[in-house]
């Protein structure tokens, strides 16, 4: 994405690409070494169970180190009004088939969080994580059509903080603890 490409080099970031967030193979044997990661439009993306990742994350990121997450708002007013109409006149629930078949995407949206959702979810995996959870977007709708009714319902949302498009949150690691094992961190065993 041009936007995320743009706004990482205004702050001087450079990118480190890893395609197996599962398991993170580029990263076993690396320890409190970054200040920053960064995970635009990701958040929303993961299918699997994602401890393994969230302790290598925990793992690699300095004490005082941050996580920063751009993520599409479950709450936002346009898709909730648009999900509603779907599910009153049973059309569907969630992804359409239309959406599924007619846009390009590198994957379709598997879970889309709540500002509550993703503190919870940080607070369930450590202790040591202070979330800081603010409403944003990057797009502008031009008030014209196609799609009228939604570009109006997405500036009102982005007007509030509840339904606001994207949400950007700052997961910042406090400090760090070492459970028995010699294993870094405090996540929660599952």
């Amino acid at each position: 994405m041009d936007f995320v490409k743009n706004r990482g080099s205004k702050f001087g970031i450079t990118p480190i690409v890893e395609n197996d967030l599962a398991k993170m193979p580029e990263f076993q044997s690396v320890h409190d070494t970054y200040d920053l990661i960064v995970f635009t439009e990701i958040f929303e993306h993961i299918t699997f169970n994602p401890i393994q990742l969230w302790k290598t994350i925990y793992q690699i990121l300095k004490p005082g180190g941050k996580i920063y997450i751009s993520t599409p708002n479950s709450l936002a007013l346009a898709s909730w009004v648009r999900n509603f109409k779907h599910l009153i006149t049973l059309q569907s629930v969630g992804i359409t088939v239309d959406d599924i078949i007619s846009k390009v995407t590198y994957g379709h949206h598997w879970k889309e969080y709540s500002a509550q959702e993703i503190k919870t979810y940080f607070a369930t995996l450590s202790d040591d994580f202070q979330i800081t959870i603010n409403p944003y977007h990057y797009k502008e709708h031009k008030l014209k059509p196609p799609h009228l009714a939604f570009k109006v319902l997405s500036r009102l949302g982005n007007l509030t903080q509840k339904f606001a498009e994207e949400l950007e949150v700052i997961v910042e690691l406090k400090e760090k603890k070492i459970l028995e094992k010699g294993i870094v961190g405090v996540l929660r065993k599952r």
